[in-house]
Formats: C-alpha cells, structure tokens, sequence
C-alpha cells in the first residue's frame, strides 16, 4: 500500500522523462497520470520489494535532481507512507521549507502516523521533523519505531 501527500514541482514538464525511468513492468502497471502513481512506480523500479528505504531514497534524490536539471523552481514535496503488512515507511520530505505534515504518536497497541492529530490531546502526537524517516515495525507482540532524521540529505 501507497499513500502519497505532495506533488511534484514541474511534473507536467518531467512526466515524460520520469516515465522513462520506469522498467516496463513498472511502465505497465501505470494506469493513470497522477505524480503519486509514478513516484510509486518508480520506487518499486528502484527495488522497493527487497531494500524500501533505499528505494525511497533514491526516488525522492532522482526526482529532485531531474527538476532541478530542467531548471524547475516549483517545490517538490512529499510525505509518503507505503508498508508491506508488518513494516511501515513513513517520509517527511520538502525540496523546500514546507514540507507536508506528518504526525506520530506511540499506543500500548502500536502506532499511528498519519498528516494530523486525530484528537485534541496534542501533548501524545509528535511531529516528524522534515527530512526524516520513520519505520513501524509489527512484532510478534509489540510494536517498534525508528526514526532517521536527514534521511535525504544524509
């Protein structure tokens, strides 16, 4: 599962290029025209199945740099979460200063991460600094969270 909150700076005039990047089977599997079908479709190109954060990393650095390259001064922003079952990725990214919101909060029972507080009780919901990744994993009986802070840049 995919979820992306963003969009990418330019993308009518990258879209093509980008496209191209794709393996044909990533290529195929597009159905629409959407920035957040083809970021996800780049990342499963650049190995989300086996390595998810190195996949993420180097989507979001490619992305940027080709905007960049064509001179693109539109913002590229993205806060993403995909998970395959019993792991969750959330990223916090902004090629700029406003970056999407991202909120974490730790339960007895797990974690929730979501774009914001879901109740007033603003003292439980930490917000993820930009730049920053975090991981929940599902454990056999309880729940464990990372965070990498300048997980781009870094």
């Amino acid at each position: 599962m995919f979820m992306h909150n963003g969009q990418i700076g330019g993308f009518s005039q990258l879209r093509r290029r980008l496209t191209g990047a794709l393996t044909d089977e990533s290529y195929d599997a597009l159905l629409g025209g959407t920035d957040s079908e083809l970021l996800f479709q780049l990342m499963i190109t650049n190995g989300l199945r086996d390595d998810p954060e190195q996949a993420i990393r180097r989507t979001i650095i490619d992305v940027d740099s080709t905007r960049k390259r064509d001179g693109i001064t539109e913002a590229f922003r993205a806060t993403l979460a995909i998970t395959d079952g019993n792991n969750i990725w959330a990223l916090r990214w902004s090629s700029d200063d406003y970056a999407p919101s991202l909120y974490l909060t730790e339960k007895q029972t797990g974690a929730l991460i979501v774009s914001e507080p879901l109740d007033k009780n603003t003292l439980s919901w930490q917000m993820v600094p930009p730049d920053s990744l975090v991981r929940v994993e599902l454990r056999a009986d309880s729940v464990s969270v990372e965070h990498r802070h300048s997980f781009i840049a870094g």
